[in-house]
């Protein structure tokens, strides 16, 4: 998350790799990937990372919310 805050896009990825890696179920690791994914406009790839958090927590509110946003082009 802090790479990310600070415009460090591939060092954000890349750590979010290693979490993933180290613990696939951490809905929190696929949320932060989504949002950089959305950031770069990057829609597709947003879309399956927010799905991913849902095929964990169907009940993250945070991930539908973002994921409604994508599909109305909202911000």
């Amino acid at each position: 998350m802090m790479y990310a805050k600070s415009a460090r896009t591939a060092e954000a990825l890349q750590a979010l790799d290693t979490a993933q890696s180290i613990d696939p179920s951490f809905e929190a690791t696929y949320l932060y990937r989504g949002q950089i994914f959305q950031s770069l406009r990057n829609v597709a790839a947003a879309e399956q990372q927010f799905r991913r958090v849902l095929e964990i927590n169907p009940r993250n509110q945070q991930a539908l919310d973002l994921l409604q946003r994508l599909r109305t082009g909202s911000k």
